[in-house]
């Protein structure tokens, strides 16, 4: 995975953070860059980012995958996991 990610990303002036992760086990994370770049700040495990409309497509598929699961209907309410 880190020689892919060398090649592809981390030479190229790649900003950002990644994480390979496979049942759980963390099988690779980099953090490259600047979370601000007039203080020079670097990024961290610990930085936040603003993902916006990506984590809607990681949204969706958790919840068909949990559908298939049979762990809940496309119909349910918020309610139904988290009452009051």
């Amino acid at each position: 995975i880190e020689k892919q990610y060398q090649q592809l990303l981390g030479n190229r002036g790649f900003n950002g953070s990644i994480l390979v992760a496979k049942n759980g086990e963390i099988l690779f994370e980099d953090y490259k860059g600047y979370s601000n770049f007039k203080t020079k700040a670097l990024i961290t495990p610990n930085t936040p980012f603003h993902l916006a409309s990506v984590s809607k497509t990681f949204t969706g598929m958790a919840i068909l995958k949990l559908r298939e699961q049979g762990k809940l209907e496309l119909d349910d309410t918020v309610d139904e996991f988290f009452p009051g």
